[in-house]
């Protein structure tokens, strides 16, 4: 991403029209989710995210879609932390269906 930052060259170290690479540390007190779009539904009345409930079914939870990083998408409201996302769910998945959580592979 470019930025114009103002700085003080007191020194004169800065020259005209040089580049320099600023890293800002910030602060967000409450972080945004990270998700593949492979996750995503495009759906009519929105964008939405299929997840398994705790009896094990799914359901489609409306989300709200932050900074676009290509692969990768930015989910600003409409899950938590402890939502199970379904990576790459089937168009025709709809509410209630009954899911198996496979156990990982070590």
């Amino acid at each position: 991403m470019h930025v114009e930052v103002d700085v003080d060259n007191y020194d004169g170290a800065l020259l005209p029209g040089a580049y320099a690479q600023v890293h800002l540390a910030l602060q967000n007190p409450s972080p945004a989710l990270d998700l593949p779009v492979s996750a995503l539904l495009f759906r009519p009345n929105g964008v939405t995210v299929a997840v398994v409930d705790s009896a094990g079914k799914t359901a489609l939870k409306t989300v709200t879609v932050g900074r676009n990083f290509g692969t990768h998408m930015e989910i600003t409201t409409g899950l938590t932390a402890t939502d199970r996302v379904i990576d790459n769910p089937g168009d025709a998945i709809s509410p209630g269906e009954p899911m198996r959580i496979a156990s990982s592979a070590s």
